[in-house]
């Protein structure tokens, strides 16, 4: 094996030495001490050189029965490790990573001007990926003229507010097209986004929408605008189930909203106020939904709770806590072994 003559190849050739030893079981034996190789390696070095010697180390664990574990293919992914050394060293180093592992095909990104320092050998072996050429453009969809488009910016639960915009909508007979995170969708007369965090990337998609609808668009929810609600005769509309089919059978719904604490994390008391009833059981689970996601804050802390938990054990059911604040009723036969919603 060739190695460069020169200070850095001493380097690697230590890491080459002291794998292969590791393997026949004398790695700090008094025949060759790691310790003392390893102060005598300068502190620019030692980056580059951990990486030759951790990825020795997951060969040596992978093949550990195997007579030359450095010599199986493996993958290693690397990126831009032409910063952790000089412009001297590196050229070097890429020697060492290809002649220690000889058999490993490396995933590496790097600048121009390092690749173009790479040894010929190397280079000679190299399979380039081309640069990305961006995203393939595709034409934004049309929706039919009065269409209203729904756009749901983030959460995990379908959005209660958006499912009550659908049935409004849909009552005055107007087509209603729900988007996910993004809208490529062109000249859109109404566009209504939810958002239930304040994120950055629930704002990067808000500030995208804005640019492409402008006025058109109106935007709320919890993490965007508290004081933004649902006019009065849209909030007692049911909910629009078919805007989020994968409820299957769940219906979704608060029986009470608000919150009697003032924690100074939460945004609860200053949106929903103190702790009130805003619908019964009954108006929740119909015959075709028999099972309930309840979105309440702090169900428990309802003045009439012994009453409401008395009449959830007269129909059968019982609460599921599916998180922290959020729990599903429903037969007790129901929950056994079911996940209640796939996300």
């Amino acid at each position: 094996m060739s190695l460069p003559k020169d200070s850095t190849g001493e380097v690697l050739f230590l890491i080459h030495f002291c794998s292969t030893k590791a393997h026949r079981g004398i790695f700090g034996s008094e025949v060759f001490r790691i310790d003392r190789e390893w102060a005598k390696i300068g502190a620019t070095q030692r980056l580059g050189v951990a990486i030759a010697l951790d990825a020795a180390r997951h060969l040596l664990d992978a093949y550990a029965r195997n007579i030359a574990p450095l010599d199986m293919p493996a993958l290693v992914l690397l990126d831009r490790p032409d910063r952790l050394c000089d412009e001297q060293t590196f050229p070097n180093w890429a020697k060492l990573m290809d002649l220690l592992l000889p058999r490993t095909q490396f995933l590496v990104t790097l600048e121009q001007r390092s690749c173009r320092r790479l040894p010929a050998t190397i280079l000679a072996g190299t399979l380039r990926v081309p640069a990305p050429s961006g995203r393939p453009h595709k034409p934004r969809a049309r929706l039919p003229a009065g269409a209203v488009l729904l756009v749901d910016l983030d959460g995990r639960l379908p959005n209660l507010a958006l499912m009550k915009l659908s049935r409004c909508f849909k009552d005055q007979g107007r087509k209603v097209v729900l988007a996910r995170h993004e809208a490529p969708v062109a000249r859109v007369e109404r566009v209504f986004a939810s958002g239930v965090f304040s994120t950055s990337c629930t704002l990067t998609r808000l500030a995208k929408l804005q640019k492409t609808f402008g006025d058109s668009l109106t935007a709320g929810g919890s993490g965007i605008d508290i004081k933004l609600r649902l006019p009065a005769a849209v909030e007692i509309l049911p909910a629009d189930y078919d805007l989020y089919p994968e409820l299957g059978d769940r219906a979704l719904g608060f029986l009470t909203r608000g919150c009697p604490f003032r924690c100074r994390f939460c945004l609860v008391p200053a949106k929903e106020g103190g702790v009130r009833q805003v619908s019964d059981l009954d108006d929740l689970i119909t015959r075709r939904r028999r099972k309930l996601i309840l979105l309440d804050d702090t169900i428990f802390k309802y003045n009439h709770r012994e009453k409401r938990s008395h009449y959830l054990a007269s129909q059968g059911k019982i609460p599921f806590f599916a998180d922290n604040l959020r729990f599903c009723i429903g037969p007790a036969h129901a929950f056994s072994g079911e996940a209640l919603f796939h996300p």
